[in-house]
């Protein structure tokens, strides 16, 4: 019976599931109620207005539209309001029901925030009156789309409205991490460019998590929530700067330090800023929005520059990529200027999800060079340190061993080394071929290692010369494994046509001042006095 392929089995699995998932599928679906938008029926100073509107206010001063309450507010329902750099407050009646009051320290910065706001039941008939209040001019008078429904509805809302922004902040933040522990802790030869890249990766996913419109529901941090997306831009150009100069371009070192040193100062200033009261993170924003458009003008001109003078193809490629961030950039500040808040980050979101699309595949290149590189570079490693005949360590890989244990005292003076001796190898490959004196010597070192592998490491370091580094000097555990030796050539001896035999000899450190040549010559002196002494004793 032929076995079953484990990707057939799974691909069967799959298809059964798949099919299963779309069997009566509505039958006992749990979906919660759709809620619905209160678009029409408000009205500002007597005018009927519709929502999302802007009217005329000025900063600081307080609004108020109203909303008679239909048949729907009979059952409790849950008002969803989104403001803008605004305080609410919310009344049934003239009856004070919700309220949220910005900016009174520098922990509490304005922020664009939901707010769910309960209203009980047998509202019906009722006058719902909303005031709200901006200190900064582009945001009086904004009004934004208000919602009623279950909580339940209204969270399924919210995250399947701006669940793609946030999914892709968090896959750039996860890309960004894992490029940057990759590049830092993992790879040898590290690629400035990607790190770089991912730290870039990830400060971009924080500003975009800020702007998702959904961080509110994982933090209740009113300086986070009102300062991060503020605080990232002119973090944002850190990396990229770096990497221009530090990896890329051969020129503009000077030009490139001044705009880093530059840009970290527009950060620092902006908390200071805020901190004493002088500008909140809002009305900074538009000052370092420009200077980071300047940058990006600079940064791709200096790269323009470098391509020409030097035809750098790495330049070429970068400032495809810069060009993108720049495009998808220019369209977000357009949208923003406009006071088109409610797309604010979407487009961006997109340019960024083509862009972690070209960036992993560049990486998941690199990557699998690098794997490739590394894996041919330990099979010539390991193919550097291998004797070919016995497939076991050589001498290169003996120096580089016992020169380690040297290192240590503790290894050291625990050490013996205990060196053999093939007998009459030349007389094997004369008189019966070359292949029966690679017999030899593998079942040579296989004896050996058999026998002294527990105690260390064995290497075959001559022509017919091995050796055996033993991290345990005990002198009967030495005399035991001598007694195995002999027996063990013994038994190969009946099955072979030739003598097979070897002398043996050993040392070990008694001064820890010896160098590893004496080392070597004291054991190979008592080898030499045991062929002489037993005369090849191992027939």
């Amino acid at each position: 019976m032929r076995p079953i392929k484990p990707y057939f089995l799974l691909m069967t699995v799959l298809i059964v599931v798949l099919c299963l998932f779309f069997i009566e599928r509505d039958k006992h679906l749990l979906t919660p109620t759709s809620p619905t938008y209160l678009e029409t029926g408000w009205f500002h100073e007597g005018n009927s207005i519709s929502l999302p509107t802007k009217v005329a206010a000025n900063s600081n001063e307080t609004f108020t539209i109203n909303y008679e309450m239909d048949e729907r507010f009979h059952d409790q329902q849950t008002l969803l309001i989104r403001t803008s750099l605004q305080d609410i407050r919310v009344f049934v009646d003239d009856e004070l029901i919700y309220e949220r009051n910005f900016g009174s320290e520098p922990l509490d910065p304005y922020a664009s925030l939901w707010h769910m706001v309960d209203v009980h039941n047998l509202s019906e008939g009722s006058i719902l009156s909303i005031e709200y209040m901006s200190p900064y001019q582009d945001m009086a008078g904004q009004l934004n789309p208000i919602m009623i429904g279950q909580r339940d509805s209204l969270y399924v809302y919210l995250f399947t409205t701006y669940g793609f922004r946030f999914f892709v902040a968090l896959l750039v933040l996860i890309t960004g991490f894992f490029v940057v522990l990759m590049n830092t802790f993992l790879a040898k030869n590290k690629d400035k460019g990607f790190v770089y890249t991912g730290i870039f990766s990830v400060l971009l996913s924080l500003w975009m998590i800020a702007e998702s419109r959904l961080l509110q529901f994982f933090t209740g941090s009113q300086i986070l929530l009102g300062s991060l997306a503020y605080i990232m831009i002119p973090l944002l150009p850190l990396p990229l700067i770096r990497y221009l100069r530090e990896d890329l371009l051969t020129k503009f070192k000077t030009t490139l330090k001044i705009m880093y040193y530059a840009y970290f100062s527009i950060f620092i200033s902006i908390i200071l800023l805020n901190i004493f009261g002088i500008y909140d993170f809002f009305e900074t924003v538009a000052f370092t929005q420009i200077s980071v458009l300047i940058g990006m003008f600079v940064g791709v001109g200096l790269v323009f520059f470098e391509i020409k003078q030097f035809n750098n193809k790495r330049a070429s490629n970068f400032v495809k990529v810069l060009l993108l961030v720049v495009f998808f950039a220019l369209i977000e500040m357009i949208s923003f200027v406009n006071n088109d808040f409610r797309n604010t980050s979407s487009y961006i979101s997109i340019g960024v999800g083509i862009l972690l699309i070209v960036f992993m595949s560049y990486y998941i290149k690199y990557i699998l060079t690098k794997i490739k590189s590394a894996y041919k570079e330990e099979f010539y490693k390991k193919l550097a340190f291998m004797d070919h005949i016995t497939q076991g360590y050589n001498r290169l890989a003996y120096e580089r061993d016992i020169e380690e244990i040297f290192k240590s005292v503790d290894k050291k003076k625990n050490l013996r080394l205990v060196v053999f001796d093939l007998d009459e190898l030349k007389h094997i490959n004369d008189n019966f071929g070359h292949n029966k004196g690679d017999e030899a010597l593998q079942k040579a070192f296989d004896i050996m290692t058999e026998v002294f592998g527990d105690q260390g490491t064995c290497y075959r370091i001559g022509g017919d010369e091995f050796a055996c580094l033993c991290l345990n000097n005990d002198e009967a555990i030495y005399q035991i494994k001598k007694q195995l030796i002999q027996e063990r050539i013994k038994e190969e001896q009946q099955n072979l046509p030739y003598h097979f035999g070897f002398s043996i000899g050993s040392s070990v450190v008694h001064d820890l001042s010896i160098s590893d040549d004496r080392l070597m010559e004291i054991a190979d002196n008592e080898m030499y006095e045991h062929k002489k002494k037993f005369k090849m004793i191992y027939r």
